[in-house]
């Protein structure tokens, strides 16, 4: 119970700490790119009126970096620092219920575990302790979404071919559809992170991390006052 207390501290300090680091840097991605543009209006207006046009068209680049590549890349490394929290937290979860409990869930190398060491783990300790209330909610279907969204990210770039990823594809364009959406595709099928994104899953993974760690303590406090 001690080491498990201990991975939900570790885990709630890592989720704070990116947090925190997102914020400042999305504060700061802001600010830059709002210093950016009132140096370039003031570079612009040095230029006759016919050529500012080629002046826009040559700058272009640089705002493209400061409105769309630098916030994508934080939030894309948000993204994968949250779900390599939530992996390193359930792997170290399931080892210490293995080695130091009565409870003897299946490695995380059983070939009847299917998916993400995340779903691994989650599916290994849901054969012995209820976890549904966590496996049945939102927070678990979008941190399995956001799981197949990582992978794209380090695999393929953030790429998301129509064809040779139709489902993770079709997912997408549903989620387009939400009234608060906060991952989109643009023309050329490349995964776009919006603004809130960062905190959503922030959220997303300390819900899960905290449904599933309260789930398993219920579950030993219950057997204890037996």
């Amino acid at each position: 119970m001690v080491i498990r207390g201990f991975l939900h501290a570790l885990a709630e300090i890592q989720f704070s700490t990116l947090r925190d680091y997102s914020e400042l840097m999305e504060t700061s991605i802001k600010e830059k790119s709002e210093e950016h543009v009132q140096e370039l209006n003031a570079l612009a207006d040095k230029y006759p009126e016919d050529m500012k046009q080629e002046f826009w068209d040559y700058n272009i680049d640089g705002l493209h970096q400061f409105y769309n590549d630098y916030p994508n890349l934080l939030r894309s490394s948000i993204l994968v620092s949250c779900i390599t929290n939530v992996e390193k937290t359930f792997i170290r979860l399931l080892s210490d219920l293995r080695e130091n409990s009565d409870l003897k869930p299946v490695s995380i190398n059983n070939k009847k575990l299917e998916g993400s060491d995340i779903e691994k783990v989650v599916q290994s300790i849901g054969e012995i302790i209820d976890l549904s209330t966590t496996t049945n909610s939102d927070a678990w279907k979008d941190l399995i979404l956001n799981i197949k969204i990582r992978n794209r990210v380090i695999h393929s770039n953030g790429v998301i071919h129509p064809k040779k990823y139709e489902s993770l594809f079709t997912q997408i364009k549903e989620y387009e559809l939400r009234n608060q959406k906060f991952v989109a595709l643009n023309q050329h099928h490349e995964i776009i992170f919006l603004e809130g994104y960062s905190e959503q899953i922030i959220a997303i993974s300390k819900n899960v991390v905290d449904g599933i760690i309260v789930s398993i303590q219920q579950d030993q406090n219950n057997k204890t006052k037996k």
